[in-house]
């Protein structure tokens, strides 16, 4: 089993049909056969909200976090030892706040991170990254 953290911009790819969301797609449908949930950030979900909403306007923002809400991901809030460790990451490495959540999450689970943001080259040696 493997365990991971999915960064907005693959569950964007997603759930706009995009080429890049089949890896998702297939995660997302292991996810449903075993139980396992990949996990994605609260921070991420605000920052899916916000990129959908520039693009396609709110309403279609308010409607794929309803879609998101019936996926198999857990979304993970974020306390205070998930801020402080962003907050670490984002002071060492040129990378958006809300990416160090999710390089976050993916330290504190063990999990890779699903992503094809070439941001996250910066941060390899911290964790594990699987591209779309």
């Amino acid at each position: 089993m493997t365990a991971y953290v999915l960064d907005s911009i693959a569950v964007i790819a997603y759930l706009l049909k995009e080429k890049q969301g089949l890896k998702v797609k297939s995660i997302l449908e292991n996810a449903r056969a075993t139980g396992d949930r990949p996990c994605l950030s609260m921070i991420n979900l605000g920052e899916i909200y916000y990129i959908v909403g520039r693009r396609y306007g709110m309403d279609k923002a308010e409607e794929i976090v309803a879609v998101i809400d019936q996926l198999p991901i857990e979304i993970v809030e974020a306390d205070r030892d998930a801020v402080l460790l962003a907050a670490k990451i984002k002071a060492k490495y040129p990378i958006s706040y809300a990416d160090c959540f999710t390089v976050g999450l993916g330290i504190m689970r063990s999990a890779k991170i699903v992503t094809a943001d070439p941001d996250f080259v910066r941060v390899e040696k911290l964790v594990q990254v699987e591209w779309l």
